[in-house]
């Protein structure tokens, strides 16, 4: 089915009078449901919640190098994310801050970890990786009770860490260390 829209300098047979009812095909005869590379559309481009699906197709018909000409510089709307990696994510405990977006991501080494954007106090953007029961499932059950992945969330404490023991052979977490096993020390953040 061709994408149709609605014209506002076609006329009437009767009068010459603009008809904003009657339609036209903008896309050439092109397949709404196809992009352009003629594959179908993904079902979560379809039921995106932020843009409509025919913005999200308009974008897939003009192609990357169009739409990329006319986009705005990330740098400039959000300044220059830092990725804060490991023990870098210290930084923000305490720190009042925004969770603007997370993305879900197949992990390498852990089966799945999320992505997290967020803006502090003191315009700072940062992201930052988590996989534990901390951030990541928080985020998860925040993306349930939403239906979405972005906020903005208002954490005013940053991230709290929660810090453990970690036995490597048997899996097993301790809050205090034990004298009779190897034990690792570890640590959880969660948005506080």
């Amino acid at each position: 089915m061709p994408r149709k829209s609605a014209a506002a300098n076609n006329t009437t047979d009767d009068d010459n009078t603009t008809d904003v009812n009657k339609v036209v095909d903008v896309n050439n005869g092109a397949d709404t449901n196809k992009t352009n590379t003629g594959a179908d559309v993904p079902e979560v481009i379809r039921n995106h919640d932020t843009l409509s699906e025919r913005e999200v197709i308009e974008y897939l018909a003009q192609g990357f190098e169009q739409v990329a000409s006319k986009a705005i510089n990330a740098n400039e709307v959000l300044g220059q994310a830092s990725l804060l990696s490991g023990d870098d994510k210290a930084r923000l405990i305490g720190t009042n801050m925004v969770v603007l977006g997370w993305r879900f991501n197949e992990g390498q080494f852990a089966d799945e970890f999320v992505s997290v954007l967020v803006l502090t106090e003191h315009d700072e953007y940062f992201v930052f990786n988590d996989s534990s029961a901390g951030v990541y499932r928080q985020l998860q059950a925040a993306t349930d009770r939403l239906g979405r992945q972005y906020g903005p969330i208002h954490s005013r404490h940053g991230l709290r860490p929660s810090d453990y023991w970690y036995d490597e052979e048997t899996g097993e977490t301790f809050t205090v260390k034990p004298d009779d096993r190897k034990t690792i020390p570890a640590r959880t953040f969660y948005l506080a």
